[in-house]
């Protein structure tokens, strides 16, 4: 007698590729808008080889290629909609949103600044030399108390 076959195990999941390159919603170029993100500093540009459009927004950890693009797609039907101040410019976003990453570093210094300062209040002493300083003054307080039973037996 042989061995019964031992079951293949099941092939795995292939995950769907995401794009990385879109078609432009100004000139209907396919695969002309590629989108670069930087993690480093929070942004996502999108920009359109052909017709030099660009989108700046700003992304987090789990943001991707197609979330910038998509923000694009949705801030340019924001701004054709009826009465929803179709005459704005991408530059005047990117500028806006620079000043807002500007305000996060600036406000990023004062935190820290406000750290460093809590941290040396109280003339530069750390929590070491207060602990030094009760001891020495409970130490000097015993000696007061010794020093008053002897004078009260006497």
């Amino acid at each position: 007698m042989g061995k019964r076959k031992s079951k293949a195990p099941p092939p795995k999941k292939v995950q769907p590729k995401l794009d990385t390159q879109f078609t432009c919603p100004f000139c209907n170029h396919d695969k002309s808008v590629t989108a670069k993100l930087d993690f480093q500093q929070y942004k996502g540009l999108v920009e359109c080889s052909v017709c030099g459009q660009k989108y700046a927004c700003t992304i987090d950890d789990l943001s991707a290629a197609i979330d910038v693009y998509s923000d694009w797609i949705d801030a340019c039907e924001r701004l054709n909609a009826p009465g929803g101040g179709g005459g704005g410019d991408e530059e005047e976003e990117e500028e806006e949103e620079e000043e807002k990453a500007l305000r996060r570093a600036k406000d990023a210094e004062e935190e820290s600044r406000k750290k460093k300062q809590k941290t040396t209040e109280g003339g530069g002493k750390r929590k070491d030399d207060e602990y030094e300083k009760d001891f020495i003054d409970s130490e000097e307080d015993e000696e007061e108390d010794v020093g008053d039973d002897t004078s009260e037996s006497g």
